[in-house]
């Protein structure tokens, strides 16, 4: 009887522990994609010049980004990584079409309540 109660405990904890590491990995993704996401966003405004001329490349992001959070270059090639880095400067570029708009016009595309990091 006991044996059997303490192996439903086992499985219920490993289920349980499953869960919050799911949801802990789930709000460091979100986490990651806020913060990369402003970044980017910033470092854009930033290099709005450049990013018009389309000489701004994802290396160039990419290193800016990983010396701001601390992750590596080769961290953020992994694909759910960089998927975040593409949509985000996809969304400036949609927005702002592709750089051709005035700078000031396409920042208040953008939340005025983002913090530059």
């Amino acid at each position: 009887f006991f044996r059997s109660i303490f192996v439903a405990v086992m499985r219920l904890s490993t289920v349980l522990l499953a869960v919050a590491v799911a949801d802990n990995k789930q709000v460091a993704d979100d986490m990651f994609k806020d913060t990369a996401t402003r970044i980017i966003e910033a470092y854009v405004f930033e290099e709005y010049e450049k990013f018009a001329a389309g000489e701004l490349t994802f290396r160039t992001l990419k290193t800016h980004l990983s010396e701001k959070i601390g992750m590596t270059y080769e961290d953020l090639s992994l694909d759910h990584y960089a998927a975040v880095i593409e949509d985000a400067t996809d969304a400036v570029a949609n927005k702002c079409d592709s750089g051709k708009m005035p700078l000031a016009e396409c920042k208040r595309k953008f939340p005025a309540d983002r913090e530059e990091l």
